[in-house]
């Protein structure tokens, strides 16, 4: 069976810097995926590509079968993208903003699921208020919500748990874990949180210096659970990747 999101061997350099290096990843459809790592590993950078927002990598990336550079048009819409809150249109309410990322997915209007997750996140009483207007978190929300509009197999998020107020981050928790579940999408979230981590997704992939420094699906993740905790786990294997990537001190005798 294809895979809803194959990433073979990416690699990717900007500035002069490996920020990608050889970076494969399968994940099958219904999957509520944790991307882990420090500051600089590389994940938001890994999201980009798949997003057919950033170009330049060699390797190749696919999104339902749909090659991201061949067939870029096909791919992008397959997979819903959350877009940085600080870039939502400022001038238009929240409702346009919805509006628009609909008939961007072939809709004549936001379909009823994305509405009632706008309620969940307590968003649907500012949504004829200019996104100019809101709070950090309000845009997160509303990001969050466009991502989802339409229904597609692939829900990425980057770090859309920063600044949500904690009954939201529990109402997009369970909402995104229930969507994964049912088999209506998979879902890869990138996230500092290994609290979030240790708790909601039933995969985690660890990345450090731009490569998978640990993939642990469902079973590795109860064992991991049950051994120490996931928090320790990731900790362990960054450190680790870190080591096997710094280059030994020069002898003293040299």
């Amino acid at each position: 069976m294809t895979a809803l999101l194959s990433v073979e061997r990416l690699c990717l350099r900007l500035g002069g810097r490996d920020v990608l290096a050889g970076v494969d990843l399968n994940l099958p459809r219904g999957t509520f995926c944790g991307l882990v790592g420090a500051n600089g590993a590389g994940k938001s950078c890994l999201l980009r590509c798949v997003a057919t927002l950033l170009r330049g990598f060699e390797g190749h990336i696919a999104v339902d079968g749909h090659d991201v550079v061949r067939a870029g048009m096909q791919a992008r819409t397959a997979l819903g993208y959350a877009v940085d809150p600080a870039l939502l249109p400022a001038v238009l309410d929240g409702s346009q903003c919805l509006q628009l990322f609909a008939e961007s997915r072939g809709l004549s209007r936001p379909d009823a699921a994305a509405l009632e997750f706008a309620e969940r996140l307590d968003l649907a009483r500012w949504l004829d208020r200019p996104v100019g207007t809101y709070s950090f978190g309000m845009r997160q929300k509303l990001a969050i919500v466009l991502a989802i509009v339409g229904g597609p197999p692939l829900v990425l998020l980057d770090e859309v748990m920063n600044g949500l107020d904690p009954v939201a981050a529990v109402e997009c928790r369970d909402h995104l874990r229930g969507l994964a579940a049912s088999g209506a999408c998979s879902v890869l979230l990138a996230t500092h949180g290994i609290d979030f981590a240790a708790a909601a997704f039933d995969r985690v992939v660890v990345i450090e210096g731009g490569r998978v420094a640990a993939d642990w699906d469902d079973a590795v993740l109860r064992r991991v659970r049950a051994e120490g905790g996931v928090e320790a786990a990731v900790v362990a294997r960054l450190r680790a990747a870190r080591a096997a990537a710094t280059p030994p001190p020069a002898s003293a005798g040299r």
